[in-house]
């Protein structure tokens, strides 16, 4: 009896693991559009957004990734259209959580400090950028973890480590190259990845 319970709990954990790793597969699979969609909307935001801060009006420009939010979420949504829902897992529902968590508080906090520029209560410079991709970057890294993707982990890492320090070192204008390129490394570039291995096995 004792054998066919320790058995029934083995078989119970490898179904589980099983569940796991397809899951992992699937949201992999299912990610790679709206990396791509997002990492190349926000390389070409913060590309227009440094040209015109360093030619045209400063850093009111900034305004801008306000707009790129909207249509962001616009074009996510009929690229869910298109390829179908994620599949509701526990790896989907982290992943979630994970891109939810960094939407809120990188609005939080460049809310918060723009309203306190506006108030006078603002006693420094403070390296918004550099917290955006710190936050982009650890975002990508905690993802890349959970679907066990070495290009996701790694580049979160890499972008989250040169580029802030990069935004710190030449404040101005020349954060928006730092932001492009922490979009190309944490989304664009390991979403092609997942594509190439996808279509390749098929």
């Amino acid at each position: 009896m004792e054998n066919q319970d320790q058995m029934t709990a083995e078989r119970s954990l490898e179904i589980i693991q099983q569940s796991i790793r397809q899951g992992r597969k699937d949201v992999t699979r299912q990610i790679a559009l709206p990396m791509l969609w997002w990492g190349a909307l926000d390389m070409l935001t913060a590309l227009v957004v440094g040209h015109l801060w360093a030619h045209n009006g400063g850093p009111v420009w900034n305004l801008l990734w306000f707009a790129m939010t909207v249509i962001g979420f616009i074009g996510q949504y009929f690229i869910i259209r298109k390829q179908g829902p994620m599949p509701s897992n526990v790896i989907s529902k982290t992943v979630g959580s994970i891109w939810l968590s960094f939407c809120l508080l990188t609005i939080s906090v460049t809310i918060s400090i723009n309203v306190a520029a506006m108030m006078g209560a603002l006693k420094v410079d403070f390296p918004l950028s550099a917290v955006i991709i710190l936050l982009m970057s650890l975002s990508c890294s905690i993802m890349g973890m959970v679907l066990q993707h070495g290009a996701m982990t790694g580049g979160g890492l890499a972008a989250g480590i040169i580029f802030s320090g990069f935004c710190v070192s030449f404040p101005g204008p020349y954060e928006m190259v730092a932001m492009a390129l922490t979009a190309l490394f944490t989304l664009i570039l390991p979403a092609l990845a997942v594509l190439y291995v996808t279509r390749k096995k098929q």
